[in-house]
């Protein structure tokens, strides 16, 4: 994947003194990490991480999420993650004192009214190492209501697997995701039953060997419709013969097909 890191680590939320603040990005032209350990960080304070434009993903230890529309990301305090965008994607965050809301205890999806979005993006226009207006402190506790109101939603999340084995397969079908190599021609290089190798991938995914293919694809598909290629193109390039079989199996494991999600999440036509 080639991203770029979604956060200005320079904006330091744990030194501000407000028990929440907000805090807008724009991303233009940014180089990848030379590792992606390296990006790992976490905050006292839980975050709150929405999409404005372009693609999100962001990563735990053990898992890989993307962004569905209409969709913020929770992020509880103390949570080792990193937060990428595609390049030129601008991105909004809310931190929230863990003293004033605990929120939800574990990383999921909340609702963001439309308001709350534009509200958010106007609060960030202030300067937060300063106590924010009368007016925009009023609209914050009122946006804070409406995440503290909210309910966890469902996402797009990939397993991210630990056994070096399927580290090796997670490579290379994200390098490789025309390559038609088989469930079978996996167990073959590794010396074990077709059998074995599946129930490796179950316990370290959740998932069946083709349906943790598909996510992976589905992430290399999210990567390229950012870059504005033809669904067409993408469907080739990950080594289907058809765009409406490709559709069917974006379908299956996003809920939307690759054009409404370039429309809706990426704002593309």
């Amino acid at each position: 994947m080639k991203t770029s890191p979604a956060q200005d680590f320079s904006f330091d939320t744990d030194a501000m003194e407000a028990l929440a603040t907000a805090h807008v990005q724009s991303l233009v032209n940014q180089d990848s990490p030379k590792t992606l350990d390296s990006c790992f960080h976490k905050h006292k304070r839980g975050q709150l991480a929405f999409p404005i434009s372009g693609s999100c993903i962001c990563y735990t230890k053990d898992k890989v999420w993307t962004l569905m529309p209409d969709q913020a990301f929770w992020m509880p305090a103390g949570v080792p993650h990193r937060i990428f965008h595609s390049e030129g994607a601008s991105s909004g965050y809310l931190y929230l004192d863990c003293d004033t809301w605990s929120g939800f205890n574990q990383v999921c999806s909340v609702e963001l009214p439309m308001y709350a979005l534009h509200g958010l993006m106007y609060i960030a226009e202030s300067d937060q190492t300063k106590p924010l207006p009368n007016q925009k402190e009023k609209l914050l506790k009122l946006i804070i209501e409406e995440v503290m109101n909210s309910h966890a939603r469902p996402m797009f999340g990939l397993a991210v697997p630990k056994d070096e084995r399927l580290k090796h397969v997670n490579s290379y079908i994200l390098e490789n995701p025309s390559e038609k190599v088989s469930l079978q021609d996996w167990a073959d290089f590794f010396h074990i039953s077709s059998k074995t190798f599946n129930r490796l991938v179950v316990k370290e995914t959740g998932v069946t060997f083709q349906q943790w293919k598909n996510q992976l694809l589905v992430v290399n598909a999210i990567e390229l419709m950012s870059k504005d290629k033809n669904i067409g193109w993408i469907a080739s390039e990950l080594g289907y013969g058809s765009t409406s079989a490709f559709s069917v199996m974006f379908r299956r494991e996003i809920g939307l097909s690759p054009q409404e999600y370039r429309k809706q999440v990426l704002g593309r036509c």
